[in-house]
């Protein structure tokens, strides 16, 4: 029954008033649950109905609940009420996510956890908690993917600080992030020219996205160190589409099984086994 309460939300013919009214019921049955299990299943039913929605109003009694299930035992339980609370719009929340990301003590899930939710909220205060993961091997990737989200001028320099001493993995990440703005493309092709990062670490891909900025210094520079790009002709590409039609048409014909078998006879009977026959 509950579930099929957090179900309704998504229904789009409900009026706001009867999705008032569903979320309110659901919040009055976790008052007065003490089963984390069954806060669970209703709580991924909330956060499930509500993905993708910031800034709604929080229904009746949202914020008492939410703080009891704050300091309960189960850490996914507590997880989704502080996510929950975010799609309410909560400043507490905002402030106690911090604290988790920021917390060495508290698990590393659940610093994920709180740190992603974070970066979806978009929390205009996370840039400087990013940055300072940064020191942190535990969840650097993390941060460097996060840092993507923020229009933030202290962002590169924070990065290319640290570029020498990441992995291959990490490199990866903080390429993604600062080719991912014009601001930041600027300062990775600086680094690029100091050579701090070596043009031969930037992958095509990455290359793509910069000249995707359409900007003249930056395609400049790049033409120098990384050499000019073209796109495909348009004869090429019909003729790729061609030999892709073929190829298909070829695919689409009936297997010929006698013939599969006249083969697997010749050449694999002696080391393999198909159907019982063959060898070892």
């Amino acid at each position: 029954m509950f579930i099929l309460l957090a179900l309704m939300l998504w229904l789009p013919t409900l009026t706001r008033a009867q999705d008032a009214e569903a979320l309110g019921a659901l919040v009055r049955v976790l008052k007065e649950s003490d089963d984390s299990e069954f806060q669970l299943d209703i709580l991924r039913g909330i956060a499930a109905a509500l993905k993708g929605q910031r800034n709604l109003n929080p229904p009746k009694g949202w914020d008492a609940v939410a703080a009891r299930l704050g300091r309960g035992p189960n850490e996914e339980v507590r997880q989704l009420a502080r996510s929950l609370s975010l799609t309410f719009g909560s400043k507490v929340a905002l402030t106690t996510l911090r604290m988790v990301v920021g917390d060495d003590k508290s698990s590393l899930v659940e610093r994920r956890k709180a740190l992603s939710a974070l970066v979806s909220a978009r929390d205009t205060h996370l840039p400087v908690v990013l940055r300072s993961l940064l020191q942190e091997p535990s969840l650097r990737r993390e941060a460097l993917r996060g840092l993507g989200a923020f229009e933030d001028a202290k962002t590169p320099p924070a990065i290319l600080e640290i570029f020498t001493e990441l992995d291959t993995a990490g490199k990866r990440d903080a390429l993604t992030t600062l080719a991912s703005r014009v601001s930041f493309a600027k300062s990775l092709m600086a680094a690029v020219g100091a050579g701090t990062v070596k043009a031969n670490e930037l992958p095509a891909d990455i290359v793509r996205q910069l000249r995707a900025h359409r900007v003249k210094s930056v395609n400049a520079q790049l033409d120098q160190v990384w050499g000019v790009s073209r796109s495909t002709p348009a004869a090429k590409l019909a003729e790729i589409a061609r030999y892709k039609k073929l190829l298909m048409a070829d695919a689409a014909k009936p297997a010929d099984l006698s013939r599969g078998r006249m083969l697997f006879n010749r050449a694999c009977v002696q080391c393999h086994k198909l159907y019982g026959e063959g060898g070892e």
